[in-house]
Formats: structure tokens, C-alpha cells, sequence
């Protein structure tokens, strides 16, 4: 079950909080935000930092953190379109190309039909008698 927004900032907070702690918290630390999108981390990161008190402090948070994140998310969204799309049109050339195969394939089935009819028609001509065979020569 997915966390809600309030729980997940307390999560992630929590997380970044103890991570700035011993070893063994920032094992801890970093267990509580695995899995998140960076974006998430950022923001949480920002509300730390406005907890501290100190304007310039989350000033400097939005801006080495939140910023690239939002950047990375936005980039990496396009990225994501770009390569649906390449998938959709990939898709569709697959699928003209089965559709020429079944094409030649049937070509090819209607070719030997009618080769297999003239090959009949051929050997009726050759069996009737008096029809002229090349003899053999030796």
C-alpha cells in the first residue's frame, strides 16, 4: 500500500533527518528514503531546511537540490514520450511488414497453384498418344 503524501514527506524527512547522525543512522537514514524519486527527496529536504529556521539555508537547498531534481524529472519525462512513441512507430512497421509477408506469402501460394496446374496440363499433353517425345539418343 502506497504511503500518502503526509506520511511520505514524515518518511523521507525522517530519513534525511538521521541521516546527518552516526553510521548506523545513516544506514537507517538512507533505508527510510530508498525508492524515492529524487524530486520527493529534494522536497523533503527543503522542509528540513525551512525547519531550521534559516532563510538562506533553504534558499541554498532549493537551489542545489530541488532544482536539478525538478530538472532531471522533467527531462527524463520527455525522454520517457520520445521513447513511447519511438515504440508506437516500431510497432506499426512490425506490423506493415506481417502484413507485406502475408501478402507475398500468399502470392507465392497462388503462383504454385498455378505452376502445379501447368505442370498437370503439360504431362496430359505428354501422355496422349501421339503426342511427339524427344527420343533418346545414346
Amino acid at each position: 500500500m502506497a504511503d500518502g503524501p503526509a506520511k511520505k514527506l514524515a518518511r523521507l524527512a525522517g530519513g534525511l533527518a538521521i541521516m546527518q547522525g552516526p553510521i548506523g543512522h545513516q544506514v537507517l537514514g538512507q533505508l527510510l528514503i530508498s525508492g524515492s524519486r529524487s524530486v520527493e527527496v529534494a522536497g523533503a529536504s527543503v522542509v528540513l531546511a525551512l525547519a531550521s529556521r534559516q532563510p538562506s539555508i533553504a534558499a541554498q537547498v532549493a537551489v542545489r537540490s530541488v532544482v536539478p531534481a525538478v530538472l532531471v524529472e522533467v527531462f527524463g519525462r520527455q525522454e520517457r514520450r520520445r521513447l513511447e512513441a519511438e515504440l508506437h512507430r516500431l510497432q506499426e512497421e512490425v506490423e506493415r511488414l506481417s502484413e507485406r509477408k502475408r501478402e507475398i506469402k500468399r502470392d507465392l501460394e497462388r503462383e504454385n497453384k498455378e505452376l502445379a496446374r501447368k505442370n498437370r496440363e503439360l504431362q496430359k499433353k505428354a501422355a496422349k498418344p501421339g503426342t511427339k517425345r524427344a527420343s533418346k539418343q545414346g
